[in-house]
């Protein structure tokens, strides 16, 4: 499943044919940022502002088989959308608030309640995508700091950090041999030769 500014679209590698699974009535000053599946099969997506950036214009939804709603609102870039194993427990990041935010996640409605913010960055790197691992520690590429970092939810503690040869690291996540996958961005530096590329990291 590929998300672009016009949907939602069911992409065959193989061939590269595309097509469109759905779209939402999203307007035109946003776009689609990051999204997760819940146990029951809904698609949960976030958007930002679109071609520019503005502060809490964006939501978060809640989609399944063609009806949506609004699970939570007033995002500035919506990312790092994870559920804990047991899929009771949303995490989510609004990447300008350096923040990871925990949420009571309802099954049978998909609807949210705000818990608490479990995890604060201090430095200049920001939270950008992240994943979880069968220990349910919460892997976070951090945008502008060069690593992906491992973190605890329960303490808030940062455990480990991987280096990656560029700063801005966007997304990560496992494989089935729970190595991570983890892509970045260009920057604006003039020496950086990697931002853009796909890396993968052996954790195990």
């Amino acid at each position: 499943m590929v998300a672009t500014k016009n949907g939602f679209f069911k992409v065959d590698f193989n061939t590269l044919q595309k097509q469109l699974a759905f779209q939402m009535d999203i307007p035109d000053f946003v776009r689609y940022n990051d999204g997760i599946r819940d146990s029951e099969g809904r698609f949960i997506i976030g958007t930002m502002g679109f071609p520019v950036i503005k502060d809490h214009i964006g939501k978060v939804f809640s989609y399944s088989e063609g009806t949506y709603k609004v699970i939570i609102e007033n995002t500035t870039i919506s990312n790092g959308l994870v559920f804990s194993q047991d899929g009771f427990t949303l995490y989510f990041v609004d990447s300008p608030t350096k923040k990871v935010a925990k949420y009571a996640y309802n099954k049978d409605t998909g609807d949210v309640l705000f818990l608490s913010y479990v995890i604060t960055f201090m430095g200049e790197s920001i939270p950008d995508g992240m994943c979880m691992d069968n220990e349910g520690m919460l892997w976070i590429a951090e945008y502008g700091g060069g690593c992906v970092s491992r973190w605890n939810p329960e303490n808030g503690q940062r455990i480990e950090e991987r280096k990656l040869p560029c700063p801005n690291v966007t997304s990560c996540c496992l494989d089935n041999n729970l190595n991570l996958y983890v892509t970045t961005a260009k920057s604006n530096i003039k020496d950086d030769k990697y931002g853009g590329r796909l890396f993968y990291i052996e954790l195990n």
